[in-house]
């Protein structure tokens, strides 16, 4: 049985394939860009005034590349706070993003190894939310009480601040908010930077 089963998606992968390569046409869907490839290299990109995209067969390929709103939880970004004190402790921060791509190319300047679970541009985003959250420490440590309500007042400033920033992360990918989800303290021996 489950050489049938093996058998049958085989033939269906190679069918998709074949298909991929050999139909000359898609039908592009509201909220994606599709990037048309010949031998390899990106060519033309097709928005929101073409809904069906030709290609000739074997020579090119299509990119399909998500313009909607993405969001995804961000996991436990930790940071030092108190080094002072007899008992170091972190404080770890597990967030909700939502952002946007503005330049479908972005997806060219990633690692797409989709092999992975881990989608590579979800990685993106989460190391330029830490880069953030980092930037929002520096101004939050001068306070002297931990309220997450002032914390997430500073993030949303730094969203606004990096939104109007020439950062050239921000030419291609538009973080539009980071919510705190969760917010704790982590006793740590170690350094963390």
């Amino acid at each position: 049985m489950d050489n049938t089963v093996s058998f049958a998606e085989l033939i269906l992968k190679f069918w998709d394939t074949i298909l991929k390569y050999i139909w000359p046409l898609y039908f592009r869907h509201e909220g994606f860009e599709i990037i048309k490839k010949t031998y390899g290299k990106p060519k033309k990109i097709y928005k929101d005034e073409e809904r069906w995209c030709w290609k000739v067969p074997f020579c090119q390929t299509f990119d399909i590349v998500d313009m909607r709103d993405h969001t995804f939880n961000s996991t436990a970004h930790s940071f030092g706070y108190s080094a002072e004190h007899i008992v170091p402790y972190n404080i770890v921060i597990d967030t909700q993003v939502e952002f946007r791509i503005k330049d479908p190319f972005v997806i060219y300047n990633l690692n797409n190894d989709f092999t992975k679970q881990v989608n590579p541009l979800y990685i993106f985003v989460s190391n330029q939310v830490h880069q953030l959250l980092s930037s929002c420490f520096v101004d939050f440590k001068a306070s002297a009480c931990l309220d997450v309500n002032e914390l997430q007042n500073i993030i949303n400033d730094k969203v606004h601040e990096f939104k109007n920033s020439d950062e050239k992360f921000y030419q291609y990918i538009e973080i539009n908010k980071i919510i705190v989800t969760s917010y704790d303290y982590n006793i740590s021996l170690r350094q963390i930077q």
